[in-house]
């Protein structure tokens, strides 16, 4: 997953290439993030183990660092995930598409370790942070 910095980056590469091809804008432009309306510390080893796993595979992206990511989660999540209270959640999601140009955003709030009763609490607070952002 790539950084917020970059997905503007890519966002302005994006449509820079298509006005360069003569292609009209595009209508929509969304991105996917991890996001848990709770504390890093709740969600850190399912995500640790999730994004070591893509790590593992290896590749020359740079998006997941072959190196691993335990040594310094806290900077690789704050950089690619939505991970805080309603509060910050509302001041982050509306960020985003100041700072990227996206006009939707896919949340991820599960993934495989993370138990149902978290995923519940999230989904359940998030509808409070969507309606703040209505």
């Amino acid at each position: 997953m790539v950084t917020e910095e970059n997905v503007g980056r890519f966002g302005a590469l994006f449509r820079e290439t298509r006005a360069a091809a003569g292609l009209p804008a595009a209508s929509e432009f969304p991105i996917i993030r991890e996001c848990h309306v709770g504390t890093l510390e709740e969600v850190r080893e399912p995500l640790s183990f999730k994004y070591e796993a893509y790590a593992s595979w290896g590749g020359e992206s740079g998006f997941v660092p072959a190196e691993g990511i335990r040594a310094d989660f806290d900077k690789f999540a704050a950089s690619r995930f939505l991970i805080g209270s309603e509060s910050q959640l509302v001041d982050q999601i509306g960020r985003y598409g100041e700072r990227t140009g996206a006009d939707h955003i896919l949340l991820r709030v599960q993934w495989p370790g993370l138990g149902q009763r978290m995923v519940v609490r999230t989904l359940e607070r998030l509808g409070r942070v969507v309606e703040k952002l209505s």
